[in-house]
């Protein structure tokens, strides 16, 4: 019967991965000769420990995988490279976040309330329009007379401009606030974009520069 070690190793370069697997099996001798037992990593003490490093694994469960399958009682320890979070990168992407979350706040609230600003004119505006005494109303746009009885918006029923029936002055005032409410949802969109850029390539150079090890042996139980 045999039994399968596996184990990360949080460094970079293979040499050290190869010193720090090897104080481990001297470890794990030192306590099976001390406590005259049998089995375990330290029978690996006089083994070659071997690293494969043609792949760089995605993940430990699959750097595992193809560890048990190489493998042997007889043969070496075989060490092989995974990817690994970059702690700096974390880091950083925290900070960004952190950063941006601020401005993001800031920009939604503001957008909110340019948003709110505009529905409280609009609802104004409309309810102004059912007072009114004229009973008809020309559209801004195609010049239609609309009677003001029936409409429900304040939008033209024959060509669809929205706002038509609204005076000058009130028509005008609602798209002042809309343009502003562009011009920040622009900016609020701008922000994000910004950001997701950031922690993007942050995350990329992560995935791709920092590795660590992970090494197995098969050992007689």
């Amino acid at each position: 019967m045999s039994v399968f070690f596996c184990e990360q190793i949080k460094t970079q370069n293979a040499t050290s991965a190869i010193e720090i697997v090897r104080e481990k099996i001297c470890d794990q001798a030192d306590i099976c000769y001390s406590h005259d037992i049998g089995g375990g990593l330290g029978q690996k003490i006089n083994k070659e420990i071997i690293p494969i490093n043609r792949t760089v694994f995605d993940t430990d469960e699959s750097a595992k995988q193809w560890l048990k399958s190489h493998v042997t009682t007889e043969g070496p320890v075989l060490l092989v490279p995974v990817k690994a979070p970059d702690n700096y990168a974390t880091i950083e992407i925290s900070k960004i976040h952190d950063n941006f979350n601020k401005k993001v706040l800031a920009a939604e609230a503001e957008h909110n309330n340019h948003h709110k600003s505009l529905m409280a004119l609009q609802t104004k505006a409309f309810q102004s329009l059912k007072r009114s005494k004229s009973k008809l109303k020309s559209c801004h746009k195609c010049t239609s007379k609309i009677a003001i009885e029936f409409v429900k918006t304040p939008h033209c029923p024959v060509c669809q401009q929205q706002n038509a029936l609204l005076s000058n002055s009130v028509f005008n005032n609602i798209n002042i606030q809309k343009n502003k409410l562009e011009t920040v949802k622009t900016n609020l969109d701008s922000i994000i974009n910004e950001r997701d850029k950031m922690v993007a390539e942050l995350t990329m150079k992560s995935q791709s520069g920092y590795i660590n090890w992970i090494f197995a042996a098969l050992c007689e139980s």
